[in-house]
């Protein structure tokens, strides 16, 4: 079974005490590739176990749009 179909199938007062239990924090590498990194932030957004945070490490030519971006999501360390 899928994780997100194992925490789907969980009561609701043990999804509650699993995503207060949880932190998850990522790391994203990226570099000119500011699509791709906005499907990847979309994701952790929408995730079924909140995201800690997410530090996104950027090497792109444009760093006023990947910034914007990262901005627009609380979860988001730029």
């Amino acid at each position: 079974m899928p994780p997100a179909a194992r925490l789907a199938s969980l009561t609701p007062e043990w999804r509650s005490r699993l995503q207060e239990a949880v932190q998850i924090s990522f790391c994203v590498c990226t570099a000119n590739r500011l699509p791709e990194l906005r499907r990847c932030l979309d994701s952790f957004a929408s995730s079924a176990v909140p995201v800690e945070e997410v530090v996104v490490a950027d090497d792109s030519s444009n760093a006023a749009s990947v910034e914007a971006l990262c901005s627009q999501y609380d979860f988001v360390r730029y």
